[in-house]
């Protein structure tokens, strides 16, 4: 017989069944695709332990029974008059223990389903704490769900807060792999929640045990194989369609009785929650998205906050820098080899520790994205002003004779704002886009300009100057190719001054 065969046959929850062959009261054979095949005499046992359990007895007195190691007759008596000394309803059942003592010798004499009915009227004794129900679908998923949760703002907290990547710019198979990531984290904590507590924290607000077949928690390597099937057969590992294909399977699986995999050896039990679970469990998924949330902004926070010297504003920008893909949109599309730029950072006296750069064109117009985007040149000098130990100001010049786009000038604008300011008015404000979106609204045209504007106690003063170039369709080109005329020469300066 199958599981779903033998609950039928015995009116058993699959979870008190389970829970009789792990205290050996069955021992069902395994068929070649290693399902459960359940016997005659196997129904017959959980008929007369299901029988003996509504009586009152408990499970350690049933396998001393059905060992012989104790007298059948005198636990039968010793039940009906345990019955008699409880209410009058429950004393009825007395009766029916001495009825099945005068008419059965022994455990394998006992006809349970004769029995199982009477006496008539009289309401069941309640299911005893080792009979378990077995969890729903739906509580399962949601367990599940919740712990994923989890071990995704786990590995969260490892790529913004110690490797600080820029979770803005990752998409497609990035976030895909972030994913895997997650159920990686799963595979190995899961386990030793398992091993230490017979739960995680998901199952836990769910009311969901798990044990082993000797009905112990499992060890770290059970734990481990089962997370594993559980990834493997019941998430498809987080790919796109096959996770949820893998999920209607499991499904369709649970609700037509049949083992998933994961359930071979180790079987999940459901214990009674009330209405503070559910309000626990969706306080705990606001605290992990709320975490997760907070985590993006905190990854992107300079090491140095307050006043700086140079050797700190010099590490705040090369971590903005970096932060923000100072260098993405020339090597995104592939104008200039990587290695030519992922040299480019400054010392802590502002000059630069660059190698040789191809002189060039190599920008383009893509907004914030652009930011500190090198445009075939190593960026202009930067002087410090401090106060003798603090960084009070810094003044940036750069001269170009070469084709020019403003983007790059702006980027350090907002680079060498955001190393002075260090962090926001609040922990979603990010002053490197402050500083570039508020310079670009008041960049006007592409000849030459000026203009200042305060942000955060820090004055902002920016000069453009241009020679020898000519505005072809919006954007600058070189006077001696648009016109025959002399060399260009493009001067980019700009001071930020504690106010």
């Amino acid at each position: 017989m199958t599981i779903s065969q033998i609950e039928e046959r015995t009116g058993l929850e699959r979870s008190a069944i389970r829970f009789y062959e792990e205290r050996g009261l069955i021992s069902p054979a395994r068929r070649d695709n290693s399902y459960r095949d359940y016997s005659e005499e196997d129904a017959e046992t959980l008929l007369r332990v299901k029988l003996l359990r509504r009586l009152g007895m408990s499970v350690e007195d049933i396998i001393r029974l059905r060992d012989g190691g104790a007298d059948f007759a005198a636990a039968m008596e010793e039940l009906a008059r345990r019955l008699e000394t409880q209410s009058d309803e429950l004393a009825r059942y007395s009766e029916l223990c001495r009825t099945i003592k005068s008419e059965c010798a022994d455990w394998n004499g006992l006809d349970a389903a004769r029995y199982l009915d009477a006496p008539r009227g009289v309401a069941p004794l309640p299911s005893p704490p080792e009979d378990r129900v077995r969890p729903y679908p739906v509580r399962r998923y949601l367990a599940r769900w919740l712990d994923l949760q989890i071990c995704a703002m786990l590995w969260l907290a490892v790529i913004l807060l110690v490797f600080h990547v820029n979770y803005t710019f990752r998409s497609g198979i990035l976030r895909w792999a972030d994913s895997a990531a997650a159920l990686g984290t799963m595979l190995l904590l899961e386990p030793l929640c398992l091993r230490l507590f017979g739960t995680t924290p998901g199952k836990r607000l769910m009311g969901i045990y798990v044990k082993n077949t000797w009905g112990r928690r499992p060890s770290y390597f059970e734990g481990l194989s089962r997370t594993f099937d559980v990834i493997l057969y019941g998430m498809g590992w987080g790919v796109p369609v096959v996770s949820v294909w893998r999920l209607v399977k499991s499904y369709k699986s649970v609700k037509e009785g049949e083992d998933l995999a994961w359930e071979w050896e180790l079987t999940e039990y459901r214990e009674k929650t009330g209405p503070v679970f559910g309000a626990l469990y969706g306080a705990v998924i606001a605290v992990v998205t709320a975490v997760m949330v907070i985590m993006i902004p905190l990854g992107a926070m300079p090491p140095h906050t307050g006043d700086v010297t140079a050797a700190q504003f010099a590490q705040n920008y090369n971590f903005l820098a970096r932060y923000n893909r100072a260098y993405d949109a020339a090597v995104k599309w592939r104008t200039v080899p990587w290695e030519q730029y992922k040299g480019v950072t400054m010392n802590d006296d502002g000059s630069w520790n660059a190698p040789e750069i191809v002189e060039g064109y190599y920008g383009i117009d893509a907004g914030f994205e652009a930011t500190g985007t090198r445009m075939g040149s190593v960026p202009g000098d930067f002087t410090f002003i401090t106060d003798g130990r603090t960084v009070t100001g810094v003044k940036y010049v750069r001269r170009s004779g070469d084709t020019w786009t403003d983007s790059a000038d702006l980027a350090e604008l907002a680079l060498a704002g955001g190393s002075l300011i260090g962090k926001g008015e609040s922990l979603f404000d990010s002053p490197v886009a402050r500083v570039y979106d508020t310079a670009s609204s008041l960049l006007t045209g592409t000849g030459s300009q000026r203009f200042s504007f305060t942000l955060e106690g820090w004055k902002f003063d920016y000069s453009l100057e241009v020679d020898g170039y000519l505005v072809v369709g919006g954007a600058l080109a070189a006077g001696d190719l648009a016109s025959g005329g002399p060399g260009r020469v493009v001067t980019v300066e700009f001071t930020i001054i504690r106010q």
